[in-house]
């Protein structure tokens, strides 16, 4: 099986302005590793159809990079061999996302008319795997932020001044928007850098980056 995209993985968030923006970001080295003597059984995977419509596929294109779907028609031939995928239905708890990942092979059907899917330890991936967050889509702004984080705060009071309206989302408060952040991140191929992170119609923008973030506003016609 060829080796998933990397995932980005938060060790820590910090509060920046316009200084030091991203750099491509970096894989991980080696295996992670890990034991407990009190692990649950894997998840059972889900049934895959062409007519399910609570999954969420995600797959790696050798040219566009990063995508997500939510059929399976929406996955590119060329790309229907390695597919992760989340069955919406259950929580990242219950389908035991921090721990095991699900992989169908979407190439071809079997005889009742549902695709394959093995279920495998995110641990034994050499680059760690892909994110179990859902889609990235958005058509607005979102400003990923903390409580904490000053520039934050002025980045949001800047916004506001232009009559720009926005999404904030806590990282620290809400799992599932660091989360979000960290497939947005790695599928824009950027290094976690810290908050503020704003996302202008798919378009980053790491710090408080004035003049970036104008250019952007004003490329999306906000």
């Amino acid at each position: 099986m060829r080796h998933l995209p990397g995932l980005l993985l938060f060790a820590c968030f910090g509060c920046h302005s316009d200084k030091g923006d991203s750099s491509v970001s970096q894989k991980a080295t080696s295996p992670i590793s890990t034991s407990s003597v009190d692990e649950k059984p894997p998840p059972e995977p889900p049934i895959v159809r062409d007519t399910s419509d609570s999954l969420v596929f995600s797959w790696a294109h050798p040219e566009k990079g990063y995508a997500t779907g939510s059929r399976v028609q929406d996955v590119p031939p060329c790309c229907r061999k390695d597919v992760v995928i989340a069955d919406l239905t259950r929580s990242p708890l219950e389908r035991q996302a921090h721990r095991y990942v699900m992989i169908a092979d979407l190439s071809e059907p079997k005889g009742d008319g549902s695709y394959p899917v093995v279920v495998l330890s995110r641990y034994q991936f050499k680059d760690t795997d892909l994110s179990d967050t859902g889609p990235n889509t958005n058509d607005g702004v979102i400003v990923y932020t903390t409580v904490w984080c000053g520039f934050c705060t002025k980045l949001k009071r800047w916004l506001d001044q232009r009559g720009v309206r926005y999404q904030a989302k806590d990282i620290e408060k809400d799992p599932k928007a660091g989360m979000e952040l960290q497939a947005k991140l790695r599928k824009s191929g950027l290094q976690a850098g810290g908050v503020p992170v704003t996302d202008i119609k798919g378009t980053l923008i790491q710090g408080f980056a004035k003049a970036r973030l104008q250019k952007a506003l004003e490329k999306a016609g906000l």
